[in-house]
């Protein structure tokens, strides 16, 4: 999956970390898809994760940013997953292929 478009505004922050703000990515459905279907979804739009062989995360913020980077950063809040269908609209770079939530590990940085 290669998407190297995107509709959404990315800026970098003061460590050159890509961010793309969580509001312009977020499915305007996503609050009435989570009192539907519950919080256990993707984090994106809410609905269920279809099963698929592929577990697709994004690195939040607490400034409440998608941030391009797998690595711990201070205002980290971690990997959430979202769905193969609002993975494909991101840009790929904001995008991780993990098997679980535990594969993301804190490595601080020499």
């Amino acid at each position: 999956m290669k998407n190297t478009k995107s509709k959404f505004q990315v800026w970098h922050d003061d460590n050159g970390i890509a961010n793309i703000d969580f509001d312009y990515v977020k499915s305007s459905q996503r609050d009435n898809n989570e009192d539907r279907y519950g919080c256990d979804g993707c984090f994106i739009c809410m609905k269920p994760i279809k099963s698929s062989n592929h577990n697709f995360w994004v690195h939040y913020t607490t400034a409440g940013t998608l941030i391009n980077t797998i690595k711990e950063v201070e205002d980290s809040q971690g990997c959430f997953q979202i769905g193969p269908d609002c993975a494909k609209k991101l840009p790929s770079d904001f995008v991780f292929e993990l098997l679980r939530a535990s594969d993301w590990q804190y490595t601080p940085e020499d």
